[in-house]
Order: structure tokens, then sequence, then C-alpha cells
């Protein structure tokens, strides 16, 4: 009677592995896919910002009389830019297997410099009413400060809703090791996360709520 029960036992075992073994790499299948349509995304993305660069240079030898079309194209293009990043977010929370994510955000950091450049030229070049809001966060933080920034994103996205336009919001990551980033860190003298810069020139660290944002404003 011992004989079938071990062999029960082991074909139960088997089945057990098998099952396993097929649900991680159907896991492993599923994450591939979501990395490769990031990369589509952010192909297209990349397109965008090219034809985007492409009408900013071709305006700055224009007048002043293209200004109103130059800020239009600029404030859409940065609203793409923050609903990709909403997505790769998404794709991040159901990440499990693979790394490629970490190389995609700091495309994607690296991309939102860009524009945060393009912007700032536009701003001076035709006098754009819009001010700048960095937010300085880290991409792996510690448990108090993940805390921390969770609030400050609601508060910030929060403070977006708010005033439109009259804002363009660029979240960086500091702790990605990106050269234009790092300049950016020293240059507003940035030494604990999250770190608020409003208008380029009004430093706020720890947790506020959106009326004291507001303030500034």
């Amino acid at each position: 009677m011992v004989k079938p029960q071990k062999d029960v036992f082991w074909k139960a075992l088997v089945y057990t592995i098998i099952v396993f073994v097929l649900g991680v790499f159907a896991g492993y299948l599923l994450e591939e896919s979501r990395v490769n349509k990031i990369n589509d995304n952010f192909q297209q993305l990349l397109i965008e910002w090219d034809d985007a660069e492409a009408q900013l240079n071709y305006y700055q030898l224009l007048d002043e009389d293209f200004c109103d079309l130059a800020i239009q194209q600029n404030l859409k293009f940065g609203d793409e830019i923050y609903q990709r990043g909403l997505k790769l977010e998404e794709y991040e929370s159901a990440n499990r297997f693979l790394d490629e994510l970490d190389l995609e955000k700091k495309k994607y950091n690296l991309l939102k410099t860009k524009f945060f450049i393009s912007s700032k030229t536009i701003k001076e070049k035709c006098d754009a009413d819009y001010e700048f809001v960095f937010y300085f966060y880290l991409d792996t933080p510690e448990f108090e400060t993940k805390e921390k920034q969770r609030v400050v994103s609601r508060v910030l996205m929060d403070l977006k809703y708010e005033l439109g336009d009259e804002i363009i919001l660029m979240p960086l990551a500091a702790d990605m090791d990106i050269g234009v980033i790092n300049i950016l860190v020293e240059k507003y003298n940035v030494q604990e996360y999250p770190t608020v810069i409003i208008k380029e020139n009004i430093k706020i660290t720890g947790v506020h709520s959106v009326d004291e944002l507001m303030e500034f404003f």
C-alpha cells in the first residue's frame, strides 16, 4: 500500500513543478511583451521629439509672430511626455523579472531634460508666462523617503491640475547617474529628497500641501 502512495506523491510533486515553471515562463513572456511595448512607445516619442526639436530650431530663425505656435506645440509635447511617463510607471509596477525598464527610465529622464532645455529657450525667446517646477526624487529610495515621495508626487499632480499650462512640471530621478541631472542637482544644491524647486529659485523640502505651494504663484 505504501508504493502507490509514494507514486501519487511524486506525480503530484512533478505536476506542481511543471505548473510552477510554466507559470514563471508565462510571466517572463508577459513581462517581455510589456517591455517591447515600452520600447515601441518610446521610439515613437523620440520621433515626436525630433520633430519638436526641428520645429524649435526653425522657430529660432523666425520672428516673434510664430511664438504662440511654438509655445503651443511645446506644451503639447510636454503633455505627451507626461502621459508616456504614467504608462512607464504602470509597466514598472508589474515588473518582476527584467532589468530593461531601468534603461527605459534613464532614457525617459534624459528626454525630460531635453524638454526642459527647449522649454527654457522658448520661454526666454518668446517671453512665455509658464514657470518651471522641478521635482527631484530617488528612483530607489528607502521606505521613509519613498512614502514622502508618494505624497509629494500626489500633491504636485494636484498642483499641475490647478495651474495647468501655467507651470511645466519636471520630475527628475537624481540617482540614475545622468550627467545633466547631476548638474541640475548641483546647481540647485539638492541635498535631500524629495526636493521641489519652484521658479528655478525657490527650494522646498519635505511634504507640503497644495495650498502651501500655491502661495508661490
